[in-house]
């Protein structure tokens, strides 16, 4: 009896083990791969769940109104960088105006007729150069400086030398590469705003 029994325990344990190692192989060729699956699953539920809040969010009034403010802001912004088409014929005017009041002699500006070259893919902006020549003190050169700097819409200045006067402090010879952008089509942020 006892060589039955120690048959029907080896037989036991055997097939306790072979059932064991099934589940194990179920568990990792089916369970473990669908739990990541399910966790990319959730991920991406997770994003579209976002996705329709933002959509619901958009959808209401106050939201709107938000968004709405906030791309005037915007425009406003960009209307300090940029100039429109039109304006650009005015700009020479009014950096000679700007250097009238300064007091600097000889002043020369004019467009380069290049344009900046990182902004040539550029959809809606791009950019000219104007050169511009004058003699002055190095006190009249930083007010210009600092003219430019405050002028609306933004002007840039890209390149500058100075040489120095050989005979006084008054006569030093500048020249300057600006830059500015101007929006491109006939409606600027401004007009469209």
């Amino acid at each position: 009896m006892r060589s039955n029994t120690g048959k029907y325990l080896k037989a036991l344990i055997l097939a306790w083990f072979c059932c064991l190692v099934v589940f194990l192989i179920i568990f990792l060729l089916v369970l473990l791969p669908q739990s990541k699956d399910r966790a990319h699953i959730e991920k991406d539920y997770m994003k579209v769940k976002e996705q329709a809040d933002e959509a619901f969010l958009a959808s209401q009034v106050q939201t709107k109104n938000r968004l709405k403010q906030h791309i005037e802001e915007l425009n406003k912004t960009l209307g300090n960088f940029v100039i429109s088409p039109g304006s650009t014929s005015n700009l020479t005017y009014e950096i000679s105006g700007l250097s009238n009041e300064i007091g600097l002699n000889a002043f020369q500006v004019a467009p380069t007729g290049q344009s900046i070259v990182a902004l040539d893919e550029c959809k809606y902006i791009s950019g000219q150069l104007y050169q511009v020549s004058f003699t002055s003190s190095f006190k009249k050169f930083a007010i210009f400086i600092n003219a430019l700097e405050r002028y609306e819409p933004f002007i840039f200045v890209d390149t500058f030398s100075i040489a120095k006067s050989r005979v006084d402090d008054s006569n030093h010879d500048v020249r300057m590469q600006l830059a500015i952008l101007v929006a491109k089509g006939e409606q600027t942020n401004k007009d469209k705003g």
